[in-house]
């Protein structure tokens, strides 16, 4: 009968060696070949004379630009000159309030004015606006929304000089 010692010694080697034959099975069966082509190239693929190519711009509508964007602040601004609430009601954006009071408390003398260029950064614009009464002058900053169809007013703050 075998001996409890001889009995680990076998069990050892047997591990040994099965440990032995599946690293071998790993280095013969492993994929020493080039990675077949997933559609992605890889950065070894890629010629050096080659340059950067722009892609084509995504479907769908761009903002209007910059010339759209004075245009609707401009329209914005005569509006307020007007002090008409109505086409300041129809340019507002989607969740922009126009209250019916805006212009409680204004002067007749009050005027705006576009100053500047506006800043349009992707689907925003920041339109700088002057007010003026009675000599004294403040200056202000619109913000227009891209909606998809149009420049929108968002909103319009000023602050004194």
């Amino acid at each position: 009968m075998p001996t409890s010692e001889r009995i680990a010694n076998v069990v050892a080697w047997g591990t040994v060696v099965a440990a032995v034959g599946l690293i071998a099975a790993m280095v013969v069966t492993g994929d020493d070949e080039r990675p077949r082509n997933t559609g992605q190239p890889r950065a070894s693929e890629f010629r050096s004379d080659t340059s950067m190519r722009r892609l084509p711009a995504l479907p769908g509508p761009e903002p209007g630009g910059a010339p759209k964007a004075v245009a609707a602040a401009d329209d914005i601004l005569r509006a307020y000159n007007q002090r008409n609430i109505v086409p300041l009601r129809a340019m507002a954006c989607q969740l922009t309030k126009v209250s019916g009071h805006l212009f409680d408390g204004f002067s007749d003398t009050v005027r705006f004015s576009r100053e500047g260029k506006p800043r349009v950064i992707g689907f925003t614009a920041e339109v700088p606006f002057r007010v003026s009464e009675d000599g004294q002058h403040r200056h202000g900053a619109m913000r227009l929304r891209w909606d998809g169809n149009r420049w929108c007013f968002v909103t319009a703050v000023s602050k004194p000089d």
